[in-house]
């Protein structure tokens, strides 16, 4: 997943937002800063980045869209109208999207140990407050994970 895009990964929270947590998140290319401005155009642009991510396995979209008309060569579709509801999230994205909030979490819980650390470092009981701060910590992230579950 190095290669998702900014919007690749706004797209995939929504999905995971929309399908997993039950927000109430329409799906359309009036939601994303695309670089086009027709109307059809954004639809296409938007349709090519799903195809993407779906080639990618974080998606699972298929027969997603309507085509009508020519075959756009910069995005090669002929897409006028996406059908949200054929556009899930799939496993693989869903991992994705918890291990990139873990990452965050864990950053946080790892400058949190440190800084508690370095406030306890002259202090005879060093090694028992930092390990007593590690299990609490520890405890709280692991409440925090099985939330997820």
């Amino acid at each position: 997943m190095v290669g998702m895009t900014k919007l690749q990964k706004k797209i995939l929270d929504d999905l995971y937002r929309r399908d997993i947590l039950n927000e109430e998140i329409h799906f359309s290319a009036e939601s994303y800063d695309l670089e086009e401005v027709d109307k059809i155009m954004r639809t296409r642009e938007l349709v090519y980045i799903l195809d993407q991510m779906s080639a990618m396995k974080v998606i699972d979209a298929d027969d997603f869209y309507l085509e009508s008309g020519m075959v756009s060569f910069e995005y090669m579709n002929k897409a006028v109208e996406i059908i949200e509801d054929r556009v899930k999230i799939s496993k693989l994205g869903i991992n994705y999207v918890e291990m990139k909030k873990m990452k965050g979490f864990t950053r946080a819980y790892n400058a949190l140990k440190l800084w508690l650390n370095k406030q306890f470092l002259d202090r005879p009981f060093k090694y028992l407050i930092s390990h007593l701060i590690a299990f609490v910590l520890g405890a709280l992230a692991f409440y925090g994970i099985t939330q997820f579950m």
